[in-house]
């Protein structure tokens, strides 16, 4: 290799070794590491709408008049009635009178002449039995017979009064009140039945 070669080369090696010198390394990019674990975002919660709670208005006293009468098919009594005693609870269909005596007690006295309409079937032994009906002082009997199907069938019994007026309770006998459970041991239900009232009607 001839002098001014090599002088050459080490003049070249020497300029690359100061250019290398001047250039500074860069920085690693600064890396965080952590061992907590970041929780995620939690879903958000949507509260299920409160329904509005549900107001069911008790049954009250229809409006009627006599000649309307005593619908025994509703949960109440019409307005025109005070108190009802030897009656049983509502049945949808019909109401039994329970027990010896039936009183309905009006607000009003009775009229002086009327038609008692009653749409009603009994209960075993009483059927075919004369009942009972008094206003005042007045008594008048009817009896009923079933018929094969009386809520499809219904017989309408009527009875003509005529009285001083000032009566305001009519009062109402069932001839034998048996309970299901004297007739069939194995029947838990020992109310005295005997009429099975459907509706009841006073015209004047």
């Amino acid at each position: 290799m001839n002098k001014c070669y090599k002088a050459s080369l080490l003049l070249f090696s020497g300029a690359l070794s100061l250019a290398g010198c001047d250039e500074q390394p860069e920085p690693a990019a600064k890396v965080e590491v952590s061992n907590v674990a970041t929780p995620s975002a939690a879903p958000a919660v949507v509260a299920a709408p409160v329904a509005a709670p549900v107001v069911v208005a008790p049954p009250k006293p229809y409006e009627a008049t006599l000649a309307e009468g005593i619908d025994f098919t509703k949960p109440l009594y019409p307005t025109f009635i005070a108190d009802v005693t030897g009656m049983s609870g509502y049945e949808q269909i019909f109401r039994w009178s329970e027990g010896p005596l039936v009183k309905f007690r009006f607000k009003q006295a009775l009229p002086k002449i009327f038609t008692l309409e009653i749409v009603a079937f009994t209960f075993g032994p009483n059927n075919g039995l004369p009942i009972k009906v008094r206003v005042g002082s007045v008594e008048k009997t009817f009896v009923i017979t079933n018929p094969k199907a009386p809520a499809k069938d219904p017989v309408v019994y009527s009875l003509s009064f005529k009285t001083d007026g000032k009566s305001d309770t009519l009062e109402i006998t069932p001839p034998k009140p048996t309970s299901p459970q004297e007739l069939n041991p194995a029947n838990g239900d020992n109310r005295k039945l005997g009429i099975a009232f459907v509706s009841l009607k006073i015209k004047g």
